[in-house]
Protein backbone atom coordinates (compact mmCIF):
# COMPACT_ATOMS: atom_id res chain seq x y z
CA UNK A 1 0.00 0.00 0.00
CA UNK A 2 1.26 3.41 -1.21
CA UNK A 3 0.78 6.39 0.85
CA UNK A 4 -1.49 8.17 -2.02
CA UNK A 5 -3.68 4.82 -1.37
CA UNK A 6 -3.09 4.92 2.67
CA UNK A 7 -4.33 8.62 2.44
CA UNK A 8 -7.44 7.57 0.35
CA UNK A 9 -8.21 5.27 2.81
CA UNK A 10 -8.48 7.61 5.66
CA UNK A 11 -10.47 9.80 4.19
CA UNK A 12 -13.15 7.41 3.10
CA UNK A 13 -12.94 5.98 6.78
CA UNK A 14 -13.24 9.54 8.13
CA UNK A 15 -16.59 10.17 5.59
CA UNK A 16 -17.81 7.06 6.75
CA UNK A 17 -17.30 8.24 10.57
CA UNK A 18 -18.69 11.73 10.10
CA UNK A 19 -21.93 10.52 8.12
CA UNK A 20 -22.90 7.58 10.84
CA UNK A 21 -22.48 10.35 13.57
CA UNK A 22 -24.66 12.62 12.04
CA UNK A 23 -27.35 10.06 11.16
CA UNK A 24 -26.71 8.75 15.14
CA UNK A 25 -27.41 12.62 16.08
CA UNK A 26 -30.19 13.00 14.27
CA UNK A 27 -32.06 9.53 15.23
CA UNK A 28 -31.13 11.19 19.10
CA UNK A 29 -32.70 14.69 18.10
CA UNK A 30 -35.32 14.15 15.93
CA UNK A 31 -36.78 10.38 15.31
CA UNK A 32 -36.47 9.50 18.99
CA UNK A 33 -38.83 12.38 19.80
CA UNK A 34 -41.18 11.62 17.29
CA UNK A 35 -41.25 7.74 18.10
CA UNK A 36 -42.32 8.87 21.73
CA UNK A 37 -45.09 10.71 20.49
CA UNK A 38 -46.59 8.16 19.08
CA UNK A 39 -46.22 5.65 21.59
CA UNK A 40 -47.84 8.35 24.19
CA UNK A 41 -50.52 8.31 21.19
CA UNK A 42 -50.88 4.70 21.73
CA UNK A 43 -51.12 5.02 25.86
CA UNK A 44 -53.80 7.50 25.15
CA UNK A 45 -55.83 5.17 23.44
CA UNK A 46 -55.22 1.84 25.25
CA UNK A 47 -56.49 4.40 28.24
CA UNK A 48 -59.29 6.35 26.60
CA UNK A 49 -60.48 1.90 25.38
CA UNK A 50 -59.46 0.54 28.61
CA UNK A 51 -61.61 2.67 31.09
CA UNK A 52 -64.58 3.34 28.55
CA UNK A 53 -66.52 1.84 31.55
CA UNK A 54 -65.47 4.80 33.83
CA UNK A 55 -66.20 7.55 31.52
CA UNK A 56 -69.33 6.02 30.26
CA UNK A 57 -70.44 5.52 33.80
CA UNK A 58 -68.89 8.53 35.57
CA UNK A 59 -69.49 8.44 39.76
CA UNK A 60 -70.02 4.77 39.54
CA UNK A 61 -67.11 2.70 39.95
CA UNK A 62 -65.36 1.85 43.21
CA UNK A 63 -62.67 4.06 44.53
CA UNK A 64 -59.40 2.22 44.06
CA UNK A 65 -60.39 1.80 40.11
CA UNK A 66 -61.72 4.95 39.80
CA UNK A 67 -58.88 6.66 41.35
CA UNK A 68 -56.59 4.75 38.99
CA UNK A 69 -58.34 5.54 35.88
CA UNK A 70 -58.20 9.69 36.90
CA UNK A 71 -54.34 9.13 37.75
CA UNK A 72 -53.66 7.58 33.94
CA UNK A 73 -55.97 10.38 32.33
CA UNK A 74 -54.54 13.10 33.98
CA UNK A 75 -50.83 12.05 33.71
CA UNK A 76 -51.64 10.67 30.00
CA UNK A 77 -52.49 14.89 29.36
CA UNK A 78 -49.39 15.69 31.14
CA UNK A 79 -47.62 13.34 28.80
CA UNK A 80 -48.60 14.37 25.41
CA UNK A 81 -47.33 18.04 26.56
CA UNK A 82 -44.25 17.09 27.48
CA UNK A 83 -43.17 14.50 24.73
CA UNK A 84 -44.68 16.81 21.51
CA UNK A 85 -42.57 19.56 23.66
CA UNK A 86 -39.15 17.09 23.19
CA UNK A 87 -39.65 17.37 19.24
CA UNK A 88 -37.53 19.52 17.58
CA UNK A 89 -38.51 21.47 14.82
CA UNK A 90 -42.17 21.01 15.70
CA UNK A 91 -44.04 23.24 13.69
CA UNK A 92 -42.52 21.73 9.92
CA UNK A 93 -43.53 18.48 11.74
CA UNK A 94 -46.77 18.79 12.28
CA UNK A 95 -47.23 20.63 8.96
CA UNK A 96 -46.19 17.29 7.64
CA UNK A 97 -48.24 15.80 10.10
CA UNK A 98 -45.49 13.75 11.59
CA UNK A 99 -47.08 15.04 14.80
CA UNK A 100 -50.22 16.59 16.13
CA UNK A 101 -50.14 20.43 16.03
CA UNK A 102 -50.15 22.79 18.93
CA UNK A 103 -53.74 23.23 19.15
CA UNK A 104 -54.44 19.61 18.25
CA UNK A 105 -51.64 18.18 21.71
CA UNK A 106 -53.78 20.97 24.19
CA UNK A 107 -57.07 19.66 23.16
CA UNK A 108 -55.97 16.52 24.26
CA UNK A 109 -54.36 17.61 26.92
CA UNK A 110 -57.41 19.43 28.00
CA UNK A 111 -59.67 16.72 26.90
CA UNK A 112 -57.93 14.01 29.25
CA UNK A 113 -57.86 16.00 32.24
CA UNK A 114 -61.44 16.81 31.32
CA UNK A 115 -62.04 12.59 31.32
CA UNK A 116 -60.52 12.39 34.68
CA UNK A 117 -62.26 15.08 36.73
CA UNK A 118 -65.55 14.10 35.16
CA UNK A 119 -64.42 10.20 37.03
CA UNK A 120 -65.72 12.02 40.42
CA UNK A 121 -68.90 11.74 42.86
CA UNK A 122 -71.65 12.87 40.46
CA UNK A 123 -75.83 13.63 40.52
CA UNK A 124 -75.03 14.46 36.94
CA UNK A 125 -73.91 11.56 35.24
CA UNK A 126 -76.44 11.78 31.85
CA UNK A 127 -74.81 15.23 31.28
CA UNK A 128 -71.10 13.66 32.55
CA UNK A 129 -71.83 10.39 30.26
CA UNK A 130 -72.84 12.89 27.09
CA UNK A 131 -69.68 15.39 28.04
CA UNK A 132 -67.32 12.48 28.11
CA UNK A 133 -68.14 11.20 25.05
CA UNK A 134 -67.67 14.46 23.09
CA UNK A 135 -64.43 14.55 24.70
CA UNK A 136 -63.42 11.00 23.56
CA UNK A 137 -64.33 12.15 19.87
CA UNK A 138 -61.91 14.96 20.30
CA UNK A 139 -59.27 13.65 21.56
CA UNK A 140 -59.07 10.92 18.92
CA UNK A 141 -59.45 13.46 16.19
CA UNK A 142 -57.32 15.37 17.44
CA UNK A 143 -54.50 12.56 17.32
CA UNK A 144 -55.86 11.93 13.41
CA UNK A 145 -57.79 8.99 14.02
CA UNK A 146 -60.88 10.92 12.71
CA UNK A 147 -62.18 7.13 11.30
CA UNK A 148 -62.03 5.50 14.33
CA UNK A 149 -64.85 7.87 15.85
CA UNK A 150 -67.54 6.40 14.07
CA UNK A 151 -66.90 3.09 15.60
CA UNK A 152 -66.54 4.30 19.22
CA UNK A 153 -70.05 6.15 18.64
CA UNK A 154 -71.55 3.16 18.32
CA UNK A 155 -69.31 1.10 20.66
CA UNK A 156 -71.53 1.28 23.77
CA UNK A 157 -70.56 -1.06 26.65
CA UNK A 158 -72.35 -0.08 29.53
CA UNK A 159 -75.79 -0.52 27.45
CA UNK A 160 -76.89 2.96 26.71
CA UNK A 161 -77.93 2.33 23.32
Amino acid sequence: MNWDEFIKFVGQVSGALVIFTISQALAKAIIDPLMEVRKVKGRIAHAVLHYTDHYRSPGIRDGESREAAREALRYLGSEIVAAWAMVPFRKCLAILRFIPDVESVFMVRKNLIGLSNSLGPTEYVEQMRDDNHRRVIEILGALGWKERTTDLAHDDPVGRG
